[in-house]
């Protein structure tokens, strides 16, 4: 792991050698805290430098201590500084990664300040909220599967036909009807051996969780009543819906908020590159994709 340290300090700090050399004033309580031929380095330039590292790395450095990176750091700046002496930034491939390496910084930091400074409104996370509440809706169920002949959830011993699975499935909903116990007939008859130790119960799920049919019966059932039979590729089910709703919005509001700031950011980061006039060869980039038709509206008859 320190081997990859140090060939991470190698790639994504070689720019802070060059920020430590600056000669400014600084307070007293910016000492310098290392010393590598005639460059200084600070303790905030170095502290920058720990922080831009990534959490795996941070973490072995919290582990280590600071001067196990600051031994990777010292080798850094003792190549880079040789490599500058040999005149090795003049050479093309790498003045290009040089120069790739501060245009990607300068958009990162950009982005961050871009971000920083967007904060979704009040009444934006509102709509969002109400235009995703369906989605965001969950539901909690228990069934009771009746399993035919070929089907995945079908034991080797099941000979019911879709027929016979049907009639038992009925059965069994007139059985809860006439005031069965659903738990106890779900451990006692249901082929979903995993939910019927349970009681038959599955739990919280949302929507895209359950195949189509199931789905489609879970959120639309009244919920506390047993619904009609539904069939799907694993056999028969008895479902009863315990709860259906949407969270508050309170519980989700973090993640609209990071939606909607991750929106507002790409764009404005859409409309700057929208103000600069860009152009593409062709012949070396290959055509540009034929822009989406757009919708038409319905024809009314």
């Amino acid at each position: 792991m320190k081997k990859n340290l140090f060939a991470f300090a190698l790639i994504a700090l070689c720019s802070v050698s060059a920020v430590a050399q600056e000669s400014k004033p600084v307070a007293a309580a910016d000492p310098v805290v290392l010393r590598v031929g005639t460059t200084e380095v600070r303790q905030s330039a170095f502290e920058a430098a720990l922080a831009s590292l990534p959490a795996e790395y941070q973490m072995y450095v919290a582990q280590q201590g600071k001067r196990a990176f600051a031994d990777d750091y010292v080798r850094m700046m003792v190549l880079a500084q040789d490599a500058v002496s040999r005149k090795l930034d003049k050479e093309p491939k790498v003045a290009a990664q040089l120069a790739l390496v501060r245009e990607n910084t300068l958009a990162a930091a950009l982005v961050k300040s871009i971000e920083e400074a967007t904060v979704p409104t009040e009444p934006e996370i509102t709509a969002r909220y109400e235009s995703k509440k369906g989605s965001l809706e969950t539901v909690d169920a228990r069934h009771i599967l009746v399993a035919f002949k070929g089907s995945p959830a079908a034991k080797p011993e099941n000979e019911l036909t879709e027929e016979q699975a049907k009639a038992k499935a009925e059965s069994i909903k007139a059985k809860l009807a006439g005031g069965a116990d659903f738990a106890e007939l779900a451990k006692a008859e249901s082929d979903d051996t995993f939910s019927g130790a349970q009681g038959g119960s599955l739990g919280a799920f949302g929507r895209g969780q359950m195949v189509p049919e199931f789905e489609t019966a879970a959120f639309s059932n009244e919920v506390g009543k047993v619904g009609e039979v539904v069939r799907t590729q694993f056999g028969f089910h008895v479902i009863e819906v315990t709860r259906r709703g949407a969270p508050a919005l309170d519980e989700v509001r973090s993640d609209l908020t990071d939606e909607l700031r991750n929106e507002l950011v790409q764009k404005k980061v859409a409309e700057l590159t929208g103000k600069v006039s860009v152009t593409m060869d062709d012949a070396y980039f290959g055509a540009a994709p034929a822009a989406a038709a757009p919708a038409q509206p319905a024809k009314v008859e």
